[in-house]
């Protein structure tokens, strides 16, 4: 758009003359034009057609003898709101809305009961193609072929042999990971497609707009034009070596990578609530454990998020000297464009090594700043220098508030998730359908390889109760197991299951063996029995053990040491 910014001025006279309000105006247009033609040359990839060419070119489908056509022509609901509230994630939103979908796949209890293999198959199917988009930063066809070898591993595993309910499954993995695909496409391309660069870079249009209004001297253009494009990716590179600097200041935490500790955090935080009277909140935690353990992770990594401003005089200082040296090379010809490779050359090799700098200045100056080598070398340096020093000056005076580390930890965190690293990874936030204890093992962790597994609290802490009496529950899962316990879903009396077929009936999870108490969760069911029982409209248990009365600054006082000791 610079070129064409350049060529519209060469061919006109009177621009001189006009209002702020006539050029902001024609810059408009220009712009809006030039975004328009990038959308159409660079669309938004049409996902689910994609996925469908996979699909039809695959040799496992076409063996299968799966009629695509069928597919095509059978009308789902398109459109599904992924605003997520649900604690599992769209992971789960888009699973749940697909399942109803597909009833002959995932019917009542009963059925399920029934055809337990057609049933098992299908849980196992969903919970692959999770896994397999789980941490995914954008589409490929390489995920797609992936997630059909997938399924078809799913159909030989459980011995489906029936056309009609191969060919659902494969429609089900079909369907699943177009929602799937379709979301996680969008949020990439809203930072990286050619159109939201071009977006992204508006303002620093409109300033060469004006510049080159005002004739101003090839020269002086060039140095403005680097001046803000550096003023504009300080910020964000300095978040960037914060970012990785936390990582490799926490990766040997063992809040971070033990989930036994971080279980410990999430209790003395609990504790903190239940001190300051805050019941109704604990319960919420406890209710919703995906988001309160993001809530302890963020406070933890925040609090080793220090000296914020004096990492960034550290950063300016060093950006400075990268920039200074890069002023220190002199070319006859080409000069323009050797000073922004230089710059490159000095933010990716030097001392920095910043990756989001080298990038910005990836910057084609061909046939636009060819006057600037009938400038005298030095002079030519020197008012270079001088704009992107008068940037740096302005920086010198910012000063981070209070919520900058709080705002960092979340990036820090799918930082981590999307680097995946085996050994520095947040813990899995899956939890257990029946008593809401988190997975123990590590994020992105495949359930092949290692099953969900848990330290399971009494289930009563979260509203699970006798369906007859209409009483919370006391035991945990563990116990339960080893009582041999049945247990009913989602309110179906009709089918019992067992607890010793726990693996079975929750395909990805291990049964539930762990036999380790939980002191306040124990702690908070004795202690709450009554106010849990009326938040969940439910009546008291009235079999709870004595061994969960226990003494909550004793228990305090424990994970305390326990944390100190590791």
């Amino acid at each position: 758009m610079r070129q064409e910014i350049n060529d519209f001025f060469k061919s006109t006279t009177n621009a001189l003359n006009w209002t702020p309000e006539k050029k902001n105006k024609k810059f408009d247009e220009m712009f809006y034009k030039l975004l328009s033609e990038a959308k159409d040359e660079f669309p938004c990839k049409e996902v689910a057609a994609e996925i469908l060419k996979v699909y039809e070119n695959s040799t496992v489908i076409k063996n299968r003898k799966i009629k695509m056509d069928v597919i095509k022509n059978r009308k789902i609901p398109s459109k599904l709101n992924l605003q997520d509230k649900n604690p599992h994630g769209i992971l789960n939103v888009v699973g749940e809305f697909l399942k109803n979908q597909f009833p002959s796949l995932f019917g009542n209890e009963k059925e399920n009961k029934i055809k337990n293999s057609i049933n098992l198959c299908a849980d196992s199917v969903d919970n692959t193609i999770k896994r397999i988009a789980n941490g995914k930063l954008c589409y490929s066809d390489s995920i797609i072929s992936e997630v059909i070898r997938s399924v078809d591993e799913e159909i030989k595993k459980y011995k489906i042999e029936e056309n009609s309910k191969i060919q659902l499954l494969h429609e089900y993995g079909m369907r699943l990971i177009i929602y799937l695909m379709e979301n996680i496409e969008k949020e990439w391309e809203k930072e990286n497609s050619v159109p939201a660069k071009l977006e992204s870079n508006k303002e620093i249009l409109r300033n060469h707009f004006m510049m080159v209004s005002e004739e101003m001297a090839k020269m002086k253009l060039f140095a403005s034009n680097m001046a803000t494009t550096l003023e504009k990716n300080i910020k964000p590179a300095f978040e960037k070596e914060m970012i990785q600097k936390t990582f490799q200041g926490i990766r040997n935490e063992r809040w971070l990578y033990d989930a036994i500790i971080m279980q410990k955090y999430m209790d003395l935080y609990l504790i903190e609530l239940l001190e300051d009277k805050q019941l109704d909140k604990v319960l919420d935690h406890i209710q919703n454990p995906k988001e309160f353990y993001a809530e302890v992770l963020h406070r933890l990594i925040a609090k080793k998020i220090v000296n914020v401003d004096d990492e960034w005089q550290s950063f300016i200082n060093h950006l400075t000297q990268s920039i200074t040296k890069a002023a220190t090379v002199q070319v006859d010809k080409g000069r323009a464009q050797t000073f922004v490779d230089q710059l490159r050359k000095e933010f990716l090799d030097g001392y920095l090594q910043s990756e989001t700098l080298g990038s910005a200045f990836v910057i084609d100056c061909s046939n636009e700043y060819e006057d600037c080598d009938n400038e005298d070398t030095e002079e030519f340096n020197d008012d270079c220098l001088t704009e992107l020093m008068r940037v740096m000056d302005k920086q010198a005076y910012i000063q981070f508030n209070t919520n900058y580390a709080k705002e960092l930890s979340p990036k820090v965190v799918r930082y981590m998730i999307t680097l995946n690293d085996k050994a520095a990874l947040p813990r899995c936030d899956e939890c257990c359908r029946r008593c809401k204890s988190l997975c123990i093992e590590a994020a992105n962790h495949d359930t092949k390889e290692k099953a969900h597994d848990a330290i399971h609290q009494p289930s009563g802490v979260v509203g699970f109760h006798y369906i007859d009496s209409k009483k919370l529950f006391s035991t945990t899962c563990s116990q339960s197991y080893e009582k041999d316990g049945g247990f009913y879903l989602n309110g179906d009396e009709t089918v019992e299951y067992k607890y010793r077929d726990f693996a079975t009936v929750f395909p990805g999870w291990k049964d539930p063996r762990i036999n380790e108490e939980l002191p306040l969760r124990e702690y908070i069911l004795a202690t709450y029995n009554k106010e849990i029982a009326k938040k969940y409209n439910l009546k008291p248990a009235d079999d709870i053990p004595a061994s969960y009365s226990r003494d909550l600054s004793s228990i305090k006082q424990q994970l305390k040491r326990d944390i100190a000791n590791c």
